[in-house]
């Protein structure tokens, strides 16, 4: 994800392991570009554990943080990711020697409009995650995968196959299943969920775009400048709503429990973009596709089981496996694609 790994390993690590299919030509070529013999076993399947840790975590403390302890306030949370990252990002970047744009401005200009829908899809998401279980906002995430599909078609002309088209298909229609029987349906909950894989979409697609288009910048300097426009768009609108205000004034900030699970929540935005760097570095873009496959598997059953919130009916759990064995179907017929091409 950084210049040391190359442009192309920048490319591919960008994306979200859930924002849908990648070029198979990109991906078998950073599966070759890591050396056997050169990262050990262990150090392999440690960078992959650590990737699903965080990734599970971050999902767990931020609803957490939004539900269990009443923060309610899905803007403030977003505001505290964003200038926590600010804050991280330079000191991470500077010790492991990774390059920041020196004009951050002129790299803003250039990369419009991604910083815009990169606020947009972090808005929108941890919305969703404050009003859904977590089982639902998982599978309701699985429509990004066919919105890029569809905005890689119409801006890319990335054609996917028709194996993985039917497997998206599949997802799709266990969302479909699960959502008709939830019985803690939530409309604003929905909505927020569907738009945030709008964005997550068009996140995907314009980082490939603009990864190509302004090398200069690379895969950190966007991350940087993303949420350097988020901090002051997110303070000022928890300002004018009243969030800011409220959640200041909250009794939760007593409990040392929640300091904990606000703090965790804040910093592994960051921990989570260079954990899939690692597990990318140290395996291949393929298998933290595929890790992020499983990592979603885990994340919804989990959500099931530790955390209150899913109401459990038969079509709904049905419709859930379904499209969790979409996913899997998904990450072995892309492994199989990538490895046939190559």
């Amino acid at each position: 994800m950084d210049s040391g790994f190359g442009s192309r390993r920048e490319k591919l690590v960008n994306k979200e392991d859930e924002s849908g299919p990648r070029e198979a030509t990109d991906d078998y070529e950073a599966d070759k570009s890591v050396k056997e013999g050169q990262i050990s076993r262990s150090d392999k399947l440690a960078s992959a554990g650590l990737y699903v840790v965080v990734s599970i975590l971050i999902t767990f403390a931020n609803k957490i943080v939004l539900t269990s302890y009443d923060l309610r306030s899905f803007v403030f949370v977003s505001f505290s990711q964003a200038l926590t990252a600010v804050i991280l990002l330079p000191i991470v970047c500077k010790v492991f020697k990774y390059p920041l744009p020196s004009d951050p401005w002129n790299a803003f200009k250039s990369l419009h409009p991604l910083p815009l829908i990169s606020v947009l899809n972090a808005v929108f998401s941890l919305g969703g995650t404050q009003r859904l279980s977590i089982p639902m906002m998982t599978v309701l995430r699985r429509f990004t995968i066919l919105l890029t599909m569809i905005f890689e078609l119409c801006l890319l002309k990335v054609y996917p196959s028709p194996m993985v088209a039917a497997t998206v298909a599949m997802m799709i229609i266990g969302a479909v299943i699960a959502a008709v029987d939830d019985l803690v349906f939530s409309l604003s909950g929905y909505i927020f969920v569907l738009t945030s894989d709008v964005f997550t979409a068009l996140n995907g697609v314009f980082n490939k775009k603009k990864l190509e288009d302004c090398k200069e910048v690379g895969m950190h300097g966007i991350l940087f400048i993303n949420n350097l426009f988020s901090v002051p768009i997110m303070f000022t609108v928890s300002i004018l709503n009243g969030d800011m205000k409220r959640v200041v004034g909250l009794d939760v900030w007593k409990d040392p429990g929640f300091v904990a699970w606000f703090v965790l929540a804040s910093v592994l935005g960051v921990c989570l973009h260079f954990s899939m760097l690692y597990c990318t570095h140290a395996n291949s873009a393929l298998t933290t596709s595929v890790v992020g496959c499983l990592k979603n598997i885990a994340t919804t059953y989990g959500g099931m089981i530790l955390v209150p919130g899913y109401a459990f009916t038969v079509w709904n759990f049905v419709g859930i496996n379904l499209s969790m064995a979409g996913s899997l179907v998904y990450s072995g017929v892309r492994y199989f694609e990538i490895r046939r091409k190559g």
